[in-house]
Parts: C-alpha cells; structure tokens; sequence
C-alpha cells in the first residue's frame, strides 16, 4: 500500500448548504491531498484532507478481480474553517456565529450575544469542524483551547438552526452536541403599567386602578402588594397582595382594599399599593398609588387600647382610666391586631362589659382574638377506702364576650372571637361483688376545653388500678380524656364544643357544655364584622 500527498495552494472560498459565510478579509489554506495505491498500483483511496475547499472529503475505490473499478464511496464532513473575523449565520438571517478577532467564539442572536466559548486571547484562534466530528477552537499553534468533545463520529456536521441552538449532528442526523441556546422571543414588549391614587371613608373599600398601555397579543401579569404608611394593616386596613393577569384587549384593572374604623379621631390616614414584577419586558411608568382613609370618627369620644390579658372588665378598665360615672361618656375600646384577650380556666370570659350607667355609649372593635376560658375536666370516679365516689361533670367553657349593658361589637377583618370548649366528663368506675367491698379500679379524668382548660383527676382505687388525669385544653383544641380502668374520661371541646362523654359501668359524670361567642343578656348589644366569630351570639 503506497501514499502519495499533492500539496495545493487555493483561495478559500466558503459556502455550505442553508449556512452563508462573510469572509472579512481574503484567507487562503492549503489542501493537502493524500492518494492511496494498493500493491497492484490501483488507487484505492483518495482524502483531501482537514482544510481547503474539500476539507473532509475521502473517495474510497473497489475494483473486481479483473482490476475493473466497481464502486466509489464518498465521506463527506462539514469541514467548517472560521478564521478571525469571520462568521457564519442561520438562513434566516437572525442568528450569527463569529470567530471574533480577539478570540473568542460566539453566538449572537437579536438580544446580543447567547453563547461563547470563552477563548479571548488574540487574533490568531481559529474554530475547525473536524473531519472526526469534533468542533475545536485552536490557537496559531495548534493547541487546542476548546472542544465539543465530539470526537469519533466521522461525518458529524454544524448546524446553526433557525431556533438559535448551535447543533453538531451525526452522519444519522442525531444531535452529538447543542449549545443549548434556543431563543425566546420576548413578550410584552411595548407594554407598561402604572396605578393610580384612591381615598375612601374609614370602614369603606379604597379602590386603586391599574392600567397597561401598549398593544400586544401576549398576556402580561404585574404583581401588587399593600404597603404601611400613616395607616397600619390590621388596623386602618386589610393587608393584601396578588397578582392581575391582563388579556391582550384588557386594559385596566381594579384592586379592591378594605379599610377599617378604628373609632379613633385623626388626621386622615394613608397607605401605600406597590407594583412589581411585570411579566416579560413590560415596564412599570408609575409603581405606587397612594390611598387616602379619611376620618369619620368625632372628638367627645374616649378611646382605650386593650392589652394581651386574661379575663378583662371594661368598666374596670375605664374606671382605671379615669371614668367618673358620667352617663354621657363615650367609650370605644380596640383589642388590636397581635393582641389577645382570654378568660381565666374554668366559665370564665375573655371579655365583660361589667355594669354602665344608662346613656353611656359603648363600642368593642376587634381585630385581634377574644377568647373565653376552657371549660375543666371532670374527675374520674373512684374509691376513698371503702367508698365509692362517683365521676363528676365537666365544667362548662367561658364566654367570650359576655354583655351586661349594650354594647356595638365589630370583628373586623383578622379579628376572632371564639367560644371556649366545654370540659370532658370524668370517667365512671367499676364496682365488683366481693368481699368485703366491692368496687376496685378508678375512672379516668375529663380532657380540659379549648383553649386553657384544666383537665380532671384520675379516681381512685381500692385494691386495683387507678386512673390517668385528662390533658389540659389548648389553643388547638380540647384536651384528652384520661384512661382508667373503670371508664375512660371524656375529651375536652374545642372551641364552641361541648366536652365528650366519659366511660365506665357507673357513676359516669356529664360533659361540659360550651360557652358563647357573644353572650347578650337581653341588653341590646349587637356583634357583627368580616372576622370570625366561633359560637353562639344570643
């Protein structure tokens, strides 16, 4: 087998089907051509070579055994050459590939550039689509600074697709390697948002709009959020935050803000509705519209922030507050947000009006939580000695507010009022014949109410097993009933529950019933609001 190579010297001229290249300035390559003879002096191989205007071609001859030449195969690679300053683009023109003079490899899409082979150094790189496959970036020298690692798929080509992703294929047409550089088109472009002003009495709906200007078919999305200025969330208004979704032909948008009364004189308040995060590359002209909450409260009125306690009186409170008696006062009391108000373990409120003068006007604003106690659990029953004891009933829940004079009560939005749980019967007990005696084993304890109640004692025994205590209520909710042998003790309500019922064969106690929410008393006092009330209110 014998090799001849035929060196030539030929301007480069570059062109490949779907790509264009731009030659900045005029480059020529060599083209070593190699031919192959096999030891009858046929010429069975001829390969052009890695560069010239064949690059990557080989010709593969067979002959028949009277020395006939029967076929000829032809390989042929891409064989893409991009000196410094040249480039190659996507057919339709939006996509280009640069060998820039400063070294570097890049993709450049109608944003800017997308991709990169980071090899900025000098003038003299070069990118080369290998015959073997592999796309290199080489130096002067020819070491090479970068590759696609591509190596051993003969017949791989580059393709610069319309999409913007840079993809080497192989002979098969399966994709070996991918810049991975698919373009976006950007959406709401032209697009802006902005919002405007709104004022509204305290205790009405502030209404801001947001408008979008420019035309586009894509839907675009801002986002919104309230914000504190003078007036404060949970108690000149309801915090709130979402996002508007604007349709192609939608054009303005309202956000609803509820204020609330808090029955204090003042200046009027404001707050703040921001705008972010518009969606593709829309635009914010104006990002924030100031809300006006105008005073409607009158001077003549006494006003008296409660703190987090337990079991709260407001006469007390007035009284403490300097309150003479007069039968003309005006109070307003405020449980504000983060504070709360809960009854003492056991029937008692979390809130009493206590006892007023005729002609007094009171007013309750809630925007934090009002509570009444937890209901106690029952004891089990059991044995002392020789006798038996039986289980007893559950304590009843507290009120939550309970009303001895009229009163105006508001739960505003975030505000609660709950009903305390009724505490969980105690258990029986098991009573044996036998001598002398009878009865053995001890019931267990009621679980307490929601949301302190204690929970009961286990019973006794007299010669066998006694019973567990019932677990105290919580704010999460009523407490377990205790075991016991002779009768498992009722669990704790949860708030505006009755207690549960408790086991054994005798001397079972009765749950607890639940207390009220608002408890009037026939005095005329009225409870409403956006807030949650848990219970009763009668």
């Amino acid at each position: 087998m014998t090799r001849r190579s035929i060196v030539r010297a030929r301007a480069r001229a570059l062109m490949l089907t779907g790509l264009a290249f731009a030659t900045v300035a005029p480059a020529f390559a060599q083209e070593t051509i190699t031919y192959t003879y096999d030891n009858k002096g046929r010429l069975v191989k001829v390969d052009h070579g890695s560069a010239g205007p064949n690059a990557c071609a080989v010709a593969n001859y067979t002959y028949d055994t009277a020395d006939n030449r029967t076929n000829v195969t032809t390989l042929k690679a891409s064989g893409i050459t991009l000196y410094a300053g040249q480039n190659m683009t996507s057919s339709d023109g939006r996509f280009t590939l640069a060998m820039q003079t400063d070294g570097n490899l890049v993709l450049y899409g109608p944003s800017g550039a997308m991709w990169s082979t980071s090899t900025t150094g000098g003038s003299d790189r070069r990118m080369v689509m290998q015959c073997d496959g592999n796309l290199v970036v080489y130096n002067s020298a020819n070491q090479g600074l970068w590759s696609s690692n591509t190596a051993g798929n003969p017949g791989a080509w580059l393709a610069l697709q319309n999409d913007g992703n840079l993809v080497i294929y192989s002979s098969s047409n399966v994709p070996l390697w991918a810049s991975n550089t698919v373009y976006q088109a950007p959406t709401c472009v032209g697009v802006s948002f902005a919002i405007g002003n709104a004022s509204a009495n305290e205790g009405g709906n502030l209404g801001f709009t947001v408008t979008k200007s420019g035309t586009t078919s894509d839907t675009c999305t801002v986002n919104y959020a309230t914000a504190n200025g003078t007036a404060v969330s949970g108690t000149n208004y309801t915090a709130k935050s979402g996002t508007l979704s604007f349709a192609s032909g939608t054009a303005s948008q309202a956000v609803t803000v509820a204020t609330i009364d808090d029955h204090i004189v003042t200046s009027a308040l404001t707050m703040k509705l921001n705008l972010s995060s518009p969606s593709g590359s829309a635009t914010i002209s104006t990002a924030q519209g100031t809300g006006t909450i105008n005073n409607i409260d009158t001077s003549g009125t006494t006003t008296i922030q409660l703190a987090t306690g337990t079991s709260e009186n407001l006469r007390t409170i007035a009284d403490a507050n300097g309150y003479t008696g007069s039968s003309s006062a005006n109070f307003t009391f405020v449980v504000g947000s983060g504070v709360t108000v809960t009854g003492f373990s056991g029937t008692y409120s979390g809130i009493d009006t206590g006892s007023w003068p005729a002609g007094v006007t009171l007013a309750l604003q809630v925007n934090g939580i009002v509570r009444g106690g937890g209901g106690i659990g029952g004891n089990g029953g059991g044995w002392t000695g020789s006798t038996s004891i039986n289980g007893t009933n559950g304590g009843a829940g507290g009120d939550a507010i309970v009303c001895n004079a009229p009163i105006t009560i508001t739960v505003n939005s975030g505000g609660t009022v709950q009903a305390g749980g009724g505490g969980g019967a105690g258990g029986g007990y098991v009573s044996f014949p036998g001598p002398p005696g009878g009865g053995i084993n001890g019931g267990g304890g009621g679980g307490g109410g929601a949301p302190n109640g204690a929970g009961g004692t286990g019973g006794g025994n007299k010669s066998g097993s006694s019973g567990s205590p019932g677990a105290a209520g919580t704010t999460s909710g009523g407490g377990a009933g205790g075991t016991g042998s002779g009768g498992n003790g009722g669990s704790g309500g949860t708030y505006a529950t009755a207690g549960g019922h408790g086991g054994g064969q005798t001397g079972i106690g009765s749950p607890g019933t639940a207390g009220y929410a608002v408890r009037k008393n026939s005095t005329g006092c009225t409870a409403s609001g956006a807030g949650t009330i848990t219970g009763t209110v009668g």
